[in-house]
C-alpha cells in the first residue's frame, strides 16, 4: 500500500505525539510542518521534514492530508484554507470554538471534495468505553 503524504500545521507537543503514531503505523509519510515558532521548525527539520512559517507555501507542497494541531482558536481559519487547497484534514480537538464555525468547516470540506475528521484521544479510555457500552 502506498503511504499517505501528510503535513502538520502547528508542531507543538500534541503534534509530536501524532507524528510518532503516524510513523509507527507505517501508513503515512509526514513530509512537512508549518509553524510560526522557529525552534519548532528547526525540530521538524531535525526530524527529516521540510518546515515553513508560511501557510500558503505549506499548502502548495505535495501533501494529501494535513493534521491541524494549532491553538484551538486557529482551527477554523486553518481548516477553511486547507479545504480550499483541496487537502484532506485531521483536526485536533476541539474542532472549533463555536458550532456555526464547525458547520462551516464541514461545508467547506464537502464543497472542496475533501475529508475532514476530528481527533479525540479519549475514545479508548476505560470510563469512556464504559459509558459507550452502557448506552449502546
Amino acid at each position: 500500500m502506498e503511504k499517505v503524504t501528510a503535513g502538520i500545521i502547528g508542531f507543538g507537543r500534541v503534534a509530536g505525539g501524532h507524528l510518532r503514531t503516524m510513523r509507527e503505523t507505517g501508513l503515512y509519510d509526514v513530509v512537512g510542518v508549518c509553524d510560526i515558532t522557529e525552534s519548532r521548525r528547526e525540530e521538524a527539520v531535525a526530524e527529516g521534514m521540510r518546515a515553513t512559517d508560511n501557510l500558503d507555501e505549506f499548502l502548495g507542497w505535495d501533501i494529501e492530508l494535513v493534521l491541524i494541531a494549532t491553538h484551538s482558536a486557529a482551527h477554523y481559519a486553518d481548516a477553511l484554507k486547507v479545504a480550499a487547497a483541496k487537502k484532506h484534514m485531521l483536526i485536533e480537538k476541539p474542532m472549533s470554538l463555536i458550532g456555526p464555525e464547525a458547520e462551516e468547516m464541514v461545508q467547506a470540506a464537502k464543497d472542496n471534495g475533501v475529508m475532514l475528521t476530528m481527533h479525540h484521544n479519549r475514545h479508548y479510555d476505560r470510563d469512556y468505553c464504559l459509558v459507550r457500552d452502557c448506552c449502546a
